[in-house]
């Protein structure tokens, strides 16, 4: 059985990431929503040696009312959160790699040159955001 603090592909990706990252000694901030039963400040899914190099930043993912395109909102009001939680230190970052909607505050303010930072990847999502609703 493999442990995660939340399933889904993305999320996986992200355990990993950190997981060989750490191993190879490179320091991972880690933004992250939790909704798991796991409290992901512990990181006790990774080695004594693995947590060393990982530092937990968890945010809670907005609540708001169901009206068309509340996801993307809830996604945009989140992506706040984690530029709020990371401004401080983005003159520390070699790199930033943001997956779904996460930059998109980030890259906003980069484009719009209110910050400057290192360079940004983004992983928008798998395909299920371009499936047909049903």
């Amino acid at each position: 059985m493999e442990l995660r603090y939340v399933l889904g592909g993305m999320q996986k990706h992200s355990f990993y990431l950190a997981k060989y990252f750490s191993k190879n000694k490179i320091h991972v901030d880690l933004v992250h929503y939790n909704d798991s039963k796991y409290n992901i400040n512990v990181l006790e899914f990774f080695t004594e040696e693995e947590r060393k190099y990982i530092h937990p930043i968890v945010l809670k993912f907005p609540i708001s009312a169901k009206f068309p395109g509340h996801y993307v909102y809830k996604s945009y009001k989140y992506s706040c959160l984690a530029f709020d939680a990371i401004k401080d230190q983005l003159n520390t970052y070699d790199f930033i790699y943001t997956k779904g909607f996460t930059g998109w505050k980030l890259i906003s303010e980069k484009h719009k040159g209110h910050i400057t930072c290192c360079k940004i990847g983004i992983k928008f999502h798998g395909y299920e955001m371009f499936q047909i609703a049903p």
